[in-house]
Formats: C-alpha cells, structure tokens, sequence
C-alpha cells in the first residue's frame, strides 16, 4: 500500500512540477540561496553552520539550506530551481505515503475512503504556491518531522533509544521553520499524559519530558528574537474563533483519553497531531494577517491538511465514547472527500496561474541578461516579477557571480562541452 501511494502521489507530482517550474530563482530563493548559499560558496567564503542557523524571516530553514546547498554542490554550482522542485515531490510524496499508513489505523469504520481521500489530497495541487518554487519544502519538512515527534512520544518505551529518537525529531523540527518547537511542546504534553496512566515509568517519563522540554527550549530561543510583532485584529479573533470550534472532537478525544485508565496510543499519537495542526493554524493566523482559513490554497495547506484529517480521525475515535456524535463522525469524512474532488479544479486554475507567471518571468529575466534591457521590469505585471522588488532585482542580475551561478541557460556560463 505504502509503495503504491507513493508511486501514486510521486507520479502526479513530478509531473506538476515538471509543468510549473522553470530552472530560475523565484522570490525567497534571491536572498535565501542565491546571496545566503551561492554566491559565498562561489568566493570560497561560505561558514556553514552560521548558513544553516540563520534566520530567514522568523524561520530557522536548516535542511531546507542543505538541501538547496548539497544541489547546488552536485551541479557545479549552477541554480536549477527545476531540479529542486522534482527532488521535493519525491521527499513529499514519500512523507505523505508514510503519514497516510500511520494514521490508517484511526480510520478503521471507512479506510478506504480514507486511504483515497488523503491520497487525493497529497496529489492535487492546493499548495501551488509550493510545487514551482524549491525554497518552499520547509512546510512539508516541518510537518514530516512534527508529526515524527509526537508519534515517538506516544510509542518509545526504552529510555536510551528513545531519547535519541525524540531529540533528534524534535530538533529537526526547530531548525525546519520558527514554529518548530509546538511539535516539542506536544510530544511533552503526550509523554505527560503516558505517564499519568500508567503506560511509562517515571524515569522514562522524566528523561523523555527533560529531552523534550530542552528541544521546545532550544526552538523557541533559535526564533524568538527574530519573530515579528503578533497584532490580532476582530477578522483574525473570527478565524481563531472558528478553528477551535472546528476542534471540538479533539477535545473530546483528550477528555475521553485522560480519563481513561488504559492508554491507546494511536488515539493518543492521533490527539496529538491534531493539537499540533490547531496551534501551528493560530500561529498562522497570529502571525499572517493576510491569511483567510476560508481561502487557504497556499503554501499552509501541508499543515491545514494533516491537521484537518488529524481532527477528522478525532472525531471517528471519539464517536465511541460520546453518542451525540455518531452522525457527524459519519458523514464527515465522505464530505471531507467530496470537498476535495469539488475543489480540483480550483486549485489546478491557481496552478496553472503561477505557471504562466513563471514562464513569463524567465523570458524576462532571459531577455534582461541577454539585452540588458531595463523596461523588462518597469512595464512588468506584478504578478511576472521574480522579486517584488525591481531595483533589487537588477542589482542581481547585473551581478557578474549571479549570472554565472544562473548557468548556461539565463546567464553567462558557457554551455558545458
């Protein structure tokens, strides 16, 4: 099962990205790889570890620079935005075949609804924002190492290895994006509540709980200091409303499990993730002011979607022990599943939207080095620049190293023999 949804998800996958992408830096990836990563390594004046622990943003992007940097390496140092994104489909749809078949076992009253309904999701291109732009896997990354974190909390036993696995998720998470800690703070709150009912011993509990607590630590100091101002206006206090209403059968499911005697720990791994996508959706909401839960197509649906099924799955566990939720739990996951199909074409418009942009931002940038002709970005649609900035954007390009690391295509280097 677990090899057929990633062949599944990979083909579709590579195939958008193939679609959308073109070879050229988009956005982030001008500070982030091109000035962070390219051009020091160029000049033999590149220090990695300050490389990988800067922030970008609020964001400490660790594997997502390796990534971009053991590329670039591989390539002799010439920017291929298309390479990148390829490789990133492949890590995704091994991450989300994986995730679907861990959380299989929360869904045993419909799994093969389920089974098709989250494979559908991972295909479809509601993150099309992410699928030609490499610099973005930081999302899926974040996710992947999250939702490691808290299943190894709710599952380690032996203290040694244990701790091993927890810190070593758990520190990934921290260096995937700023918010990296909650996945820390979570799989504290599952250790927690393992030794409450007896499933742990109180040294295993205490070693898990320290390693843990360090690791949230750690992620809070990496980011703190350069988080931005929170400001949260009466639209943003709607949508916070909203989500933690929409989260009632997560709590319920944490009623039922810390009142129980005898811990499950799929329910409790399942109630876990589901905690971790509703305060990873408040942070966003806190600190995204443009952001609309109803209009969520965009590089946050690798969180919003996890999260979504995750509180679905609550919903089924909790059925068993609260009556007065029997109906909802069954038709929500076949409206969950229709919703999706519904919303395919919505998300493909978008997609396809963004191709364009991004063909008609490589013939510009393709035309400006070539001729060097600067009304290439004065008469430029916004939605065709690159950079959102045009002076910036000529500084680069008129950089003899940017032109060079752009390769034999867009910039200057000779064509290899």
């Amino acid at each position: 099962i677990g090899l057929a949804l990633f062949v599944a998800i990979a083909t579709v996958r590579v195939s958008l990205a193939m679609y959308v992408a073109t070879p050229l830096p988009f956005y982030d990836e001008w500070p982030g790889v091109i000035d962070r990563i390219a051009r020091p390594v160029l000049a033999h004046a590149l220090h990695p570890v300050a490389m990988l622990l800067a922030t970008h943003n609020e964001h400490v992007l660790a594997p997502t620079r390796l990534l971009e940097w053991g590329l670039l390496c591989a390539n002799d140092l010439q920017f291929d935005n298309t390479l990148v994104c390829v490789l990133n489909q492949l890590l995704r749809a091994a991450l989300a075949a994986t995730v679907i078949l861990l959380t299989l076992p929360a869904f045993v009253p419909r799994p093969r609804l389920f089974v098709m309904a989250a494979a559908a999701f991972a295909a479809i291109p509601y993150d099309w924002e992410n699928i030609g732009m490499g610099f973005a896997n930081s999302y899926f990354l974040l996710a992947g190492f999250s939702v490691s974190t808290i299943v190894a909390a709710a599952r380690v036993r032996f203290i040694v290895p244990g701790a091993i696995a927890l810190v070593a998720f758990a520190l990934l998470a921290d260096v995937s994006m700023g918010s990296g800690f909650i996945a820390a703070a979570i799989g504290l709150f599952v250790v927690a509540v393992r030794w409450q009912c007896g499933d742990l011993r109180t040294i295993a509990a205490f070693v898990f709980a320290a390693a843990l607590g360090a690791c949230a630590a750690i992620g809070m100091a990496l980011t703190w200091r350069a988080t931005g101002g929170i400001s949260i206006g009466a639209l943003q206090a709607l949508q916070i409303m909203l989500a933690v209403l929409a989260w009632i059968p997560t709590a319920v499911l944490g009623h039922h499990c810390l009142r129980s005697h005898a811990v499950d720990r799929c329910e409790l791994a399942l109630l876990g993730v589901s905690l971790w996508g509703l305060a990873e959706i408040l942070a966003i909401i806190a600190m995204r002011p443009e952001f609309r839960l109803w209009f969520p197509i965009s590089r946050y649906m690798e969180i919003l979607g996890i999260a979504a099924f995750a509180n679905i799955g609550c919903l089924m566990r909790a059925e068993h022990s609260t009556p007065a939720l029997r109906r909802l739990a069954r038709w929500t996951l076949p409206a969950f599943a229709c919703a999706i199909a519904l919303g395919t074409p919505f998300a493909g418009y978008w997609l396809d939207w963004r191709a364009n942009n991004l063909a008609a931002q490589a013939q510009r940038i393709g035309r400006y080095v070539r001729q060097g002709d600067a009304a290439t970005w004065t008469s430029a649609p916004f939605a065709e620049l690159p950079f959102p900035s045009p002076e910036y954007l000529r500084a680069e390009l008129d950089a003899d190293d940017v032109r060079y690391i752009l390769g034999d295509v867009y910039g200057t280097r000779p064509q290899p023999a």
